[in-house]
């Protein structure tokens, strides 16, 4: 099997590998950028996210693959803010 073809298995009393989701995300090529609308790299997000099941506590960090310029400065000054993902949803939009 290749390393593309290999997938994250989380059962329901396992919790994932927080680098595995981050390489998955990376994989997404989903960026975001000031030029562009929020709310459909949001919506987005959250369906790649409820597709791969991938717990909230983790999305927090796998945001530094997807946000650039000044929104990644935002993300770097802002994230130990969050508390949960809704926290960052509500502060982003």
């Amino acid at each position: 099997m290749s390393k593309e073809d290999e997938t994250i298995n989380i059962t329901a009393n396992e919790e994932p590998d927080e680098v595995a989701i981050i390489e998955k995300v990376r994989k997404w090529n989903l960026h975001f950028e000031s030029q562009r609308d929020a709310i459909p790299f949001l919506e987005r997000l959250g369906e790649l996210k409820t597709c791969y099941q991938f717990p909230d506590a983790h999305m927090i960090k796998t945001l530094l693959e997807n946000l650039r310029g000044k929104e990644f400065m935002w993300y770097r000054n802002n994230q130990k803010s969050w508390k949960t993902w809704n926290d960052f949803i509500q502060e982003f939009s």
